[in-house]
């Protein structure tokens, strides 16, 4: 994944930022390495805005989102769990895939 359209991934999410100071970013282990550096360039781009990751297996990350708990980005390795928590009406927006 390109560091620039990652960026642009993450700032979609949050198209305004009126009320969000931390964005919850849970993602695959595998994106750690990456998503780290995004994280850090978006943060620096918004004074104020923290990115809080979250790295674990995507089917674990899906299951506690299932379970209510709150994540404003999910970076999934596997499309189906983001798919799933869309149709169980658990996501805000369309699922995208990236490569």
């Amino acid at each position: 994944m390109h560091r620039s359209a990652a960026i642009a991934i993450l700032a979609s999410a949050f198209p305004t930022m009126v009320s969000a100071e931390t964005v919850r970013l849970y993602a695959a282990g595998s994106l750690r390495a990456a998503l780290i550096e995004v994280a850090s360039d978006f943060e620096a781009g918004r004074p104020g805005v923290k990115v809080e990751l979250e790295f674990a297996a995507s089917g674990l990350l899906r299951e506690r989102i299932e379970n209510g708990e709150p994540a404003h980005v999910f970076a999934s390795a596997d499309v189906g769990h983001p798919t799933k928590l869309a149709a169980a009406g658990r996501a805000a927006s369309k699922v995208r895939a990236r490569a």
